[in-house]
C-alpha cells in the first residue's frame, strides 16, 4: 500500500507559524505594527491586508502584486530556518510509525521545492535543490518520522502529474481544489485548515477534522486488510515462466549503508561512468551523432528508476550512457564477463574481450546468464539482489527486458519477452519505470546521424502485475517505435530526391528539427 502526505498545514502547522510570526517579521520591515485580519489566510499578505498597506504607498496594481510575492518570500527566507524546528502535529508521529512499521510506503510529497519570486541565481538554486530539502530531512527526523521517499516539487501541477503517474491508494493534503484534480486516481481526503473551512467540496474529496491517529489508522487498515488477503489468493508473478531471468528476492536483508561493501563499489563505478560518458560523448556523437528526444521526461528528484528499453545493438548502453547524465547500472549477459564476447566489435580477440569484461564491470554492470549456462539462478538471484539494493538507494539501473539483440527489425519491433523480471524488480522495490526507445537508421542513409533515442514518459508500477506493466512497456515501445520508422523514412526520401549534398543536408535538419518539436509538446 502507497500514502502520499502532503506537508505544510497537513503534517506540520504552517499557517499557525505564519500568524505567530508575521506581526514581528512586518514591524521590522516597515516600522509599524500589523494585527491579524484574516485568519482563515494561509499567506502573509491576506493574512495581514498588505494589499491595504501597498495601495496606501500608492503602488500601482502590478507593483502591489510583485511586492505581495517578494514580502512572502523574504518572509520565508528569514524564517525557514524557524519553522523547520516545529514538529509534526499531534497524532501524526504515532500514525506515521505504525503504518511504516506494518510495511506501508509512505511519501512526502511538498510544494517546498518553489522557485524564488524573481530570476534564479546559483545561490538561490542551492538553497532550493540542497539547504531545504537538507533542512526537511532534518525537520522529519526530529518529529520521529519515518518514509520511503521525500519528493519537494516546484508548482501544484507537477504535484498533481506526480499523482496521477503514482496512483498512490491514498492522498492526505490541505488543498481542496488539488485534491478534486485526483480523486479519480486515488482517495483523496483533505485536512480542515483555515483556508479551505468554508469551501464547498466536489467530487471524490472527503474531510479529516484532525490529524487523530485512530482516524487515519482506522481509515486505511480495513484496505490494508483487503490487500492483504487478496495477496494471498493470488499469485502476481510465476517464476517458473522465468526463462530468462531468475525471480528477484522477495527478501534481501539490510545492511547500514557505511557497513555496505557494495556502497563503495557504487561510489568507485560512479565516477568511472562519469570519466567514461565524458569521453564516449564527444567520439561517439562525432561518430553516430545520436538523435535524443524526450529527456525532459526522465525525473530527476532522486526517485529509484528501471530504464527499459528495446535492444538493437552491442553498444546500446554507450549510446544511453552518452544521452543520460547520472549514472545507471546496467544488466549485460554473462558471456561478456566471461571474456566470450566483445560489447564493441565482433572481434574474437581474448585480449579485446577481457577488457571489454573490464570495462562493463567498471561501470556498475550486472552479469545476467541464460538458462543454458551454468548455475544460471543462482548467478541472477545475486545480480537483481545487487539492482535491487541500488533501487533501494534511489538508484538507476538499466535493463534490455528482450534478452537479446533484434536483429531482425524490418519484421518486429519487438521480441517477446521470455519473463518480466525486468519489472518485478520495478514493482517490488517501488521504483518508476523509464521508456526508452532506441532505433538505428539503415546504414544506406546517406546523414550523420546514425541512431535516435527516445524517452517516453515514465510510469509507476504500483497496483500493477509484472505482466501488465511489461505490456504497457511494449504498447508504449511499439509507438515510438514505429514514430521513429516513419522518420526513417522522410529522411530517406530526401537523401534519395536528385538535389545537391547540401539541400539534401538542410531538408533532413528541418524534418529533424519538426520531429524534435512535435515530440516535445
Amino acid at each position: 500500500m502507497q500514502i502520499i502526505f502532503d506537508l505544510d498545514d497537513t503534517i506540520f502547522e504552517e499557517t499557525t507559524f505564519l500568524h505567530n510570526n508575521g506581526p514581528k517579521y512586518l514591524k521590522k520591515r516597515y516600522g509599524r505594527d500589523f494585527v491579524l485580519q484574516n485568519a482563515n489566510a494561509n499567506n502573509l499578505s491576506d493574512s495581514f491586508g498588505l494589499e491595504e498597506h501597498f495601495r496606501g504607498e500608492n503602488f500601482s496594481d502590478e507593483k502591489i502584486e510583485e511586492e505581495k510575492k517578494r514580502v512572502n518570500q523574504d518572509f520565508w527566507n528569514k524564517n525557514f530556518v524557524k519553522y523547520t524546528l516545529q514538529k509534526a502535529k499531534p497524532g501524526v508521529k504515532r500514525t506515521i510509525k505504525e503504518l511504516y512499521k506494518e510495511g506501508v510506503d509512505i511519501t512526502f510529497l511538498s510544494t517546498r521545492g518553489k522557485k524564488s519570486f524573481g530570476e534564479e541565481d546559483f545561490l538561490k538554486k542551492i538553497i532550493r535543490t540542497k539547504i531545504v530539502p537538507g533542512l526537511t530531512k532534518i525537520q522529519l527526523k526530529r518529529s520521529g518520522l519515518k518514509y520511503k521517499q521525500l519528493l519537494l516539487v516546484e508548482n501544484i501541477e507537477q504535484k498533481v502529474d506526480f499523482i496521477k503517474r503514482f496512483r498512490p491508494d491514498y492522498v492526505f493534503d490541505d488543498h481542496p481544489e488539488m485534491l478534486e484534480k485526483v480523486s479519480e486516481d486515488t482517495n483523496a481526503y483533505c485536512f480542515e485548515a483555515p483556508h479551505n473551512a468554508d469551501y464547498k467540496f466536489k467530487g471524490n474529496v472527503s474531510l479529516v477534522k484532525t490529524f487523530e491517529h485512530d482516524t487515519i489508522y482506522d481509515l486505511v487498515s480495513e484496505k490494508r486488510k483487503l490487500e492483504k488477503e487478496l495477496r494471498s489468493k493470488t499469485e502476481i508473478f510465476d517464476s517458473s515462466k522465468a526463462i530468462l531471468f531468475a525471480d528477484v528476492p522477495k527478501k534481501v536483508k539490510e545492511t547500514p549503508k557505511f557497513l555496505n561493501p557494495l556502497f563503495y563499489r557504487k561510489k568507485g563505478t560512479d565516477v568511472f561512468y562519469k570519466l567514461v560518458r565524458g569521453v564516449a560523448k564527444g567520439t561517439f556523437i562525432k561518430k553516430v551523432d545520436p538523435i535524443i528526444t524526450g529527456l525532459e521526461n526522465i525525473p530527476n528528484d532522486g526517485r529509484p528508476i528501471v530504464f527499459v528499453g528495446n535492444h538493437r545493438s552491442k553498444i546500446d548502453p554507450v549510446i544511453t550512457t552518452i544521452a543520460l547524465k547520472d549514472p545507471v547500472k546496467y544488466a549485460a549477459l554473462l558471456r561478456m564477463f566471461q571474456g566470450k564476447e566483445n560489447l564493441f566489435d565482433l572481434s574474437k580477440s581474448k585480449v579485446k574481450n577481457w577488457l571489454s569484461a573490464w570495462f562493463i564491470t567498471a561501470m556498475g554492470a550486472v552479469p545476467i546468464a541464460r538458462p543454458n549456462d551454468e548455475n544460471f539462478m543462482s548467478i541472477n538471484e545475486k545480480s537483481f539482489a545487487i539492482l535491487a539494493q541500488y533501487l533501494r538507494w534511489n538508484g538507476a539501473v538499466a535493463i534490455f527486458p528482450e534478452g537479446t539483440i533484434n536483429r531482425s527489425p524490418e519484421t518486429q519491433n519487438l521480441h517477446p519477452l521470455r519473463s518480466y523480471t525486468s519489472f518485478s524488480l520495478a514493482i517490488k522495490n517501488n521504483a518508476w519505470i523509464q521508456p526508452m526507445t532506441i532505433v538505428w537508421f539503415p546504414k544506406n542513409l546517406d546523414i550523420k546521424n546514425k541512431v535516435a533515442i527516445k524517452f517516453d514518459k515514465p510510469f509507476h508500477s504500483n497496483n500493477m502485475s509484472p505482466k501488465e506493466a511489461a505490456e504497457l512497456w511494449m504498447d508504449i515501445s511499439n509507438k515510438n517505435i514505429e514514430e521513429l520508422k516513419e522518420l526513417s523514412e522522410k529522411i530517406k526520401e530526401i537523401s534519395k530526391q536528385s538535389i545537391s549534398n547540401d539541400e539534401k543536408e538542410l531538408g533532413i535538419q528541418k524534418t529533424l528539427k519538426k520531429y524534435k518539436n512535435e515530440t516535445a509538446q
